[in-house]
């Protein structure tokens, strides 16, 4: 991955900034941040349902068999507008926002890959799907695998792009890996929605440039994801599900003691994101996978090559399973 000194300066003035004590930080069980929400363009429509006992909006385009589409942190849905169209002239494409994020409900409680999987198996449901394939980032890429696991007759086939799976190895060796300082960061109680909280564009404006390698793509998506993320408990909602890595890592590590995916997966890292790692990873707990690296791209594959990704895609998809 990319690094720069830079990265830590401004970490520095973060912390030279901080006028919110930790006892200010609002908490409860569900609270709604006033976000800004982009209009997504014609063709696509904005959607808002309850389902496993929360609000999850949810972008909705096309028709035919069912693509899932699982955005991580630092992103919503809106991180996949560039390539729905183009999904959409075969697929219905339904994109949310993960339970935690964007306009979906913003809870503030405990809650890990399992319940974020039963919102989206929920929402296909009631969308009428009983088959469909995962696509997932990052974070998407977390709760997709737990649901090939979970719901292996309705995951027909699954995409992983630029992730690590909990519970994998070398899932231990990358937990202290200090380049991945965030994870750990992430995880310590209040201190990262102090730190955060009123500095939204300082601190993401930062981090999406230094997990990108195609910078001038990062930076048109910069003020969105600025203001998806500033607002009530739009920080701490989000950091539920790195809080909750090491639960995940142990469900997923006891799952592949007795189990593999028999589903065909598609494993993709961005050269200048985790690389071949997530393809490794896969080739170590399921029977059909292809994958390996996209060139010119660091973490955030879709922003930064969408029609490279757009295009393995659906070549993956049009393959017979």
């Amino acid at each position: 991955m990319k690094y720069s000194m830079g990265g830590f300066v401004a970490i520095a003035a973060l912390l030279s900034g901080v006028t919110m004590s930790v006892a200010q930080i609002a908490v409860g069980s569900t609270q709604q941040a006033e976000i800004i929400v982009p209009s997504p363009p014609a063709g696509i429509a904005s959607n808002r349902v309850t389902v496993n006992g929360v609000r999850i909006h949810y972008l909705k385009a096309g028709s035919g068999p069912a693509i899932v589409l699982l955005h991580g942190w630092a992103e919503t849905s809106s991180m996949w507008l560039d390539i729905i169209p183009k999904l959409a002239q075969s697929y219905t494409v339904i994109a949310p926002d993960l339970r935690g994020y964007g306009d979906s409900s913003h809870v503030m409680d405990n809650f890990d890959q399992r319940e974020v999987g039963a919102d989206i198996a929920e929402l296909l449901a009631l969308e009428g799907f009983k088959q469909f394939v995962v696509v997932g980032h990052d974070l998407g890429a977390h709760v997709a695998f737990y649901m090939a696991t979970k719901y292996p007759d309705a995951v027909s086939k699954l995409v992983l792009l630029d992730s690590v799976v909990p519970g994998i190895a070398p899932w231990e060796a990358l937990t202290k890996d200090a380049r991945l300082w965030h994870w750990n960061f992430y995880s310590i109680p209040d201190l990262p929605e102090a730190l955060i909280e009123g500095k939204e564009n300082l601190y993401f404006s930062w981090f999406l440039r230094s997990f990108a390698v195609n910078g001038a793509a990062v930076e048109k998506q910069i003020p969105r994801v600025v203001a998806e993320f500033t607002g009530v408990g739009a920080i701490r909602s989000a950091l539920q599900l790195f809080r909750a890595r090491e639960l995940d890592a142990k469900l997923n590590a006891e799952w592949i003691k007795t189990n593999r995916l028999k589903m065909p997966v598609l494993a993709l890292g961005g050269e200048g994101g985790t690389g071949t790692v997530l393809f490794q990873q896969m080739l170590q707990v399921a029977d059909h996978v292809e994958g390996g690296l996209i060139k010119n791209c660091g973490h955030w594959l879709v922003i930064e090559q969408p029609e490279v990704v757009l295009n393995r895609l659906t070549t993956f998809l049009q393959a017979r399973s």
